[in-house]
């Protein structure tokens, strides 16, 4: 008898703790917001998403004198949705943008940066989140490893998309988006329970 209850509460404890990470884990949702700054509170986690207004632009991996511009013509621009919009890009033209994550939890906390990449260029291009490349998958999401991040913590990050420069010609002129969004859930859930967390709310 004993036993058959310490079982019962056992998976009462269990069900409990996987509600927990369900609320704990949330999506940065993005507002139109002029400042750029995001609030994110679910389930006692809470962070900040601040992105700078400049879009830097490189061209054969030397900056460019106007930022937003490729060296060529083309441009690149965030919008309010925090899209990345690039135009008119030739091989070796790479756009940068740098984002800000402030932990305002009581609680470490975990986070995730994913591109949604579109357009005629989503296949082909590259993306790096500070400084690491970042494989896409075959719907063309660039998604990074998990990162912990303390209370009152503050990670700035650069994320780049870059249209190789090994790219074909067939590829000349065309453009391409990139969706930045940031995830974050509870720091002492495992990578995979947040990843499951979030593939349930897709």
């Amino acid at each position: 008898m004993k036993s058959r209850k310490s079982a019962i509460l056992l998976a009462a404890t269990a069900i409990a703790l996987s509600i927990c990470l369900l609320v704990g884990a949330t999506y940065a949702l993005f507002g139109q917001k002029t400042d750029r700054t995001v609030e994110v509170t679910s389930g006692g986690v809470s962070a900040e998403v601040e992105f700078e207004e400049s879009v830097k632009t490189y061209s054969m991996g030397e900056i460019t004198a106007t930022a937003g511009t490729f060296e060529l013509g083309g441009t690149a621009v965030l919008d309010d949705n925090n899209v990345l919009v690039m135009s008119g890009v030739m091989p070796g033209d790479k756009a940068e943008i740098v984002l800000y994550i402030k932990n305002t939890s009581s609680i470490k906390i975990k986070y995730r940066v994913d591109a949604m990449l579109g357009g005629e260029l989503a296949a082909v291009f590259v993306v790096t989140v500070d400084g690491k490349a970042v494989n896409a998958s075959e719907d063309h999401t660039a998604i990074t490893g998990w990162t912990e991040l303390e209370v009152e913590g503050i990670k700035k990050l650069a994320v780049t998309v870059e249209l190789p420069a090994s790219a074909g010609n067939e590829f000349m002129k065309k453009s391409g988006e990139a969706k930045i969004s940031v995830r974050i859930g509870q720091g002492n859930a495992s990578d995979e329970e947040l990843d499951n967390a979030f593939s349930k709310e897709s």
